[in-house]
């Protein structure tokens, strides 16, 4: 039977030579980028020609399907323009891409423009190996994060399809973090606001915000480290939930926890983690420490803030894992 035990859970408060095509303005919800100005040609350019551009109501469509039998075809950009750069510079971002395209279509996702000094900037968006993301063929939401440098002069998305196919841009969304200053972070004092020993029971020792259950089902309880432990089994499907507020700062704290168990090689079994949605969850700053094919994994729902550890881990005896996370960084530890 695959469980999991928890005996102690405890939160830390840490304190173109072809010329380019250019579209008219498409409409977009009120808290997404108009699309206007935008431009897209082929590389080579000589090929932009069989590039067919049209507007809908809702998007930019790129028709590339008769570059399929051209053999020099590389791929398609497009660059949109649209971002404050005043209201960017020296401040991280999340950014949503909303696109649908031919399926399995590689992806590469850029930030480019000028400098102070008129030079080029361009930040590559991607998480590793050469691409940004690769299209499911439906409409889809593509997330990014990024660090924009003081001094920039201009500053637009661009967006690169390097297969020939049908492809359509619904909007461009972002969101930038506050500006904040790490040594006044440092100076926060630690302070323990949360502390579940599972001594019997499913109330919390030491809680800042309210101590019953939002709800508790089907938690055993057994000899655990010291005192006993909850046992969560998935037969018996069980589930515990803790109000947030007060117990939970999502912006910085330290979650420590002794685990013994057996996961599964494959899936997840959640440890903590806050209300999610498929949809929504990169971006929000959910926190989330959870076990996916027996490797811990830990991150706030950021689209580059994750870690995760290199080889499952052997849970057989009991084992400490601590996630501790602020505005500037974050570190999981076994």
């Amino acid at each position: 039977m695959k469980k999991i035990l928890f005996p102690i859970l405890t939160f830390l408060f840490l304190s173109l030579a072809v010329p380019s095509e250019c579209f008219p303005q498409v409409q977009t919800p009120d808290d997404w980028t108009t699309l206007k100005d935008a431009k897209a040609w082929t590389i080579p350019r000589e090929h932009t020609r069989l590039l067919k551009i049209s507007t809908g109501k809702e998007f930019i469509q790129l028709d590339a399907s008769a570059l399929s039998q051209t053999p020099a075809f590389s791929n398609i950009q497009l660059n949109v323009p649209g971002i404050d750069v005043k209201s960017a510079e020296n401040r991280t971002f999340f950014f949503t891409l909303d696109v649908e395209g031919t399926k399995d279509t590689p992806v590469n996702v850029y930030l480019e423009g000028r400098n102070s000094d008129g030079k080029f900037l361009a930040v590559h968006l991607k998480r590793g190996g050469r691409f940004s993301g690769t299209l499911s063929g439906k409409r889809q939401k593509m997330f990014f994060q990024a660090f924009i440098p003081k001094g920039v002069q201009e500053l637009h998305w661009r967006f690169d399809f390097f297969k020939a196919g049908v492809f359509r841009l619904y909007g461009v969304k972002t969101r930038f973090l506050p500006t904040q200053d790490p040594t006044e972070e440092m100076k926060r004092k630690p302070e323990l606001i949360f502390h579940l020993p599972f001594d019997g029971n499913t109330e919390p020792k030491t809680a800042f915000g309210e101590k019953k259950p939002l709800e508790s089902r089907n938690v055993d309880f057994v000899p655990g480290l010291s005192g006993q432990a909850a046992n969560f089994t998935r037969k018996r499907s069980p589930a515990l939930r803790y109000a947030l507020e007060k117990n939970l700062d999502p912006q910085r704290g330290t979650i420590s926890v002794w685990v013994k168990g057996t996961p599964t090689d494959a899936g997840w079994r959640t440890m903590l983690t806050m209300p999610w949605n498929m949809e929504t969850r990169i971006g929000s700053g959910a926190v989330w420490f959870w076990l996916w094919c027996g490797k811990l994994r830990c991150d706030t729902s950021d689209v580059m803030d994750q870690s995760i550890t290199s080889v499952p881990l052997d849970l057989e005896e009991w084992t400490h894992l601590v996630f501790t996370w602020n505005p500037f960084q974050m570190r999981a530890f076994v």
